[in-house]
């Protein structure tokens, strides 16, 4: 199977963080990466099955981070050419989700530290 480098990006600004996990196919992090990116308020995190990661590995990982809220990419939207898999397995497993949201903006207030919310954001 064809593996992807590992691409995160933690943006903090003085109330909300944001960890965007790119293109990873796998869900072993570096261990000095999981500490950095462990207190996200938010993770988008590609929930689309190959060729990155298979929606239960993308759930146990957002789990594991404990986010108060987590989107999931990468998944399978109207004419996307790329096969993936839509993002019902992924949110079955992590539970959650509403319909989707055409944008969510997000305080410090709106983040409870033992609750993690899904969102799915309306693609464009």
């Amino acid at each position: 199977t064809e593996k992807f480098m590992k691409t995160v990006y933690l943006i903090r600004d003085d109330e909300v963080s944001l960890c965007l996990l790119g293109h990873i196919s796998e869900s072993t992090i570096e261990p000095d990466v999981l500490e950095e990116i462990m207190d996200a308020d938010i993770v988008i995190i590609p929930a689309g099955g190959k060729p990155f990661l298979p929606a239960e590995d993308a759930a146990k990982l957002a789990t594991r981070l404990e986010p108060g809220f987590v989107i999931p990419s990468s998944y399978k939207i109207p004419g996307l050419a790329r096969q993936s898999e839509d993002a019902k397995k992924f949110l079955k497993t992590i539970g959650g989700a509403e319909s989707p949201l055409e944008k969510l903006t997000v305080k410090k207030k709106d983040i409870n530290p033992n609750e993690t919310k899904t969102v799915v954001l309306r693609p464009n």
